[in-house]
């Protein structure tokens, strides 16, 4: 399944499903609850592809998280966050979430 398209546009085609056949909703609605099912999905990307720039959410082989800067060692892959713990053996993260921006 394809990440590349928003909440919107999926929001767009349920909008559009009120004017089609009904055999036709049933197959589109399952199509797009996978889509949203992906969306919701974290797009954890693995340390040895490529390194973030800012904060993220890094996971380590062991299981661990810790939301921090990661850097490449001698021995592989280190996040440390601001209060100067790490997490060693990182092999994978993922951007942190928008900031919730309250009702």
């Amino acid at each position: 399944m394809s990440r590349n398209r928003s909440l919107e546009e999926i929001q767009k085609d349920i909008k559009t499903l009120t004017r089609v056949p009904s055999e036709f909703i049933h197959a589109k609605l399952d199509e797009l609850a996978e889509e949203v099912g992906e969306l919701a999905k974290p797009n954890w990307i693995p340390c040895s592809e490529r390194l973030a720039e800012d904060a993220v959410i890094c996971y380590s082989k062991e299981g661990d998280m810790l939301i921090g800067f990661l850097e490449k060692s001698e021995t592989g892959y280190i996040a440390c966050d601001d209060d100067g713990t790490t997490l060693h053996n990182c092999v994978a993260w993922t951007p942190l979430p928008e900031p919730y921006k309250g009702e």
